[in-house]
């Protein structure tokens, strides 16, 4: 009988992977941006979490400090999603090895949840996982994304604005 061990890495690593906070600067000036935009599908205008102004929040982020705004925000998220994604099946049809699941998705500038994009794949292998055992994963965790409440959307220079969230998981299965 396989035991399996679900690890999660969301803090040590994979945050800074997905919303790197360095600062980027200027071809033409040494001076640095406070923020970058991306162009999402449809044309929209979509700043990254770790460079917008203010990030979107859940109801229970009442803190002035933007930094802990960010954290509780990503805690929430984390949260929202991980304590309740049931894939305990899915998992035990796996191959040993190690996984990666990994979403990206756009909080409006309503605070809705909304294009999102989901990607499931075995790290350092060319095999390709079952398709059925696959789209079950990007389906509950697309479902689990999709539950998170509504937020207060993002601000950049006063204005509500889009904001491009990653989240990225990673787990392996031992025997």
């Amino acid at each position: 009988m396989r035991k399996i061990l679900l690890i999660i890495i969301l803090f040590c690593g994979l945050y800074s992977l997905a919303q790197n906070n360095k600062e980027f600067k200027s071809k033409n000036q040494n001076t640095e941006k406070k923020y970058i935009e991306k162009k999402i599908n449809y044309n929209r205008k979509v700043y990254l979490f770790s460079k917008v102004e203010n990030v979107p929040t859940t109801f229970d982020c009442t803190s002035v400090n933007k930094e802990e705004l960010r954290k509780c925000m990503e805690e929430n998220i984390k949260n929202s999603i991980v304590d309740n994604l049931e894939l305990e099946n899915e998992i035990q049809q796996l191959e040993f090895g190690k996984y990666r699941l990994s979403s990206d998705f756009i909080i409006d500038k309503k605070g809705n949840v909304i294009n999102i994009k989901v990607q499931f794949y075995k790290i350092g292998s060319n095999k390709t996982i079952n398709n059925s055992i696959k789209e079950k994963i990007i389906e509950l965790l697309k479902k689990q994304i999709n539950e998170l409440p509504k937020m207060k959307p993002g601000n950049q220079n006063g204005k509500n604005v889009n904001v491009f969230y990653s989240f990225p998981m990673t787990f392996n299965i031992e025997q």
